[in-house]
């Protein structure tokens, strides 16, 4: 399945990514809303520095939810077979949960994307940390059948949510040169992948927590904690009024 999945990456995503998308709506002849075609000296590149972003609670709550969220989806996709057959679902079960993953991911997508410009982003950050919470702990008592089914949208759902939220409270807030952002969902989402590594001594590290423990349930409820976290912080941090717009030099 993963070597199916890369090749469509590279026969698919590569290709569209090299000759079809584009840098900003002004390349189109467009606004970045999408209105009014014709559009007047393209506006200026701009993008907050590191050091004011981190000053903004907002960034940092919105930067530990994306990586909160990267950390424990990639987690509970690198191990489903595990956790859900020590749940009694059998190996081909388990596999097959990536399809309600993934149809709840596009879904929240789509409706978080509609919502993002109309809702305090606060709330989809809130909303996103409570289900994949909810999931987390759903994990510990998913059983065969419809429950396994709403525990792979809760897992799918969130992971997708999140993403929406940040591409564009980013670009609205505080940047649209830098990457920060993706840096740290790129660091949540390879931790796990890390920790399957094999070591030296031939055990796979990726299962101490669960050797640890002798059971995903105490994983999983622990887990569940840090978007809980998230999810008060966002509730506290409020975002820029006003973004403190730099211009970037031109080159």
């Amino acid at each position: 399945m993963w070597v199916l999945e890369g090749v469509a990456v590279w026969l698919v995503a590569l290709p569209l990514a090299a000759f079809v998308m584009r840098d900003s709506p002004a390349e189109l002849g467009q606004r970045t809303d999408g209105h009014g075609v014709h559009l007047p000296p393209a506006v200026a590149p701009w993008g907050v520095s590191l050091r004011r972003a981190l000053r903004q609670p907002f960034f940092v709550v919105l930067v530990a939810g994306v990586a909160v969220s990267g950390t424990l989806v990639t987690a509970v996709s690198f191990h489903q077979i595990s956790l859900l057959s020590e749940r009694g679902l059998s190996p081909t079960a388990a596999a097959a949960n990536v399809l309600p993953q993934t149809l709840a991911g596009i879904a929240a997508t789509l409706v978080v994307g509609a919502l993002v410009d109309r809702v305090d982003p606060r709330w989809l950050m809130g909303s996103t940390m409570a289900t994949l919470a909810l999931g987390l702990v759903w994990g510990v008592v998913v059983t065969a059948g419809i429950s396994a089914i709403g525990f792979g949208m809760a897992i799918g759902a969130a992971g997708a949510a999140i993403r929406a939220v940040e591409t564009a409270a980013v670009p609205r807030f505080f940047d649209t040169v830098h990457t920060w952002v993706h840096t740290w969902v790129r660091c949540g989402a390879s931790s796990p992948q890390l920790r399957s590594a094999r070591p030296p001594s031939g055990r796979c590290s990726s299962r101490f927590p669960k050797e640890a423990a002798g059971t995903y349930r105490t994983v999983l409820l622990a887990s569940a904690l840090a978007p809980l976290a998230v999810l008060v912080a966002a509730a506290l941090a409020r975002p820029p009024s006003t973004p403190a717009r730099e211009p970037v030099p031109q080159e």
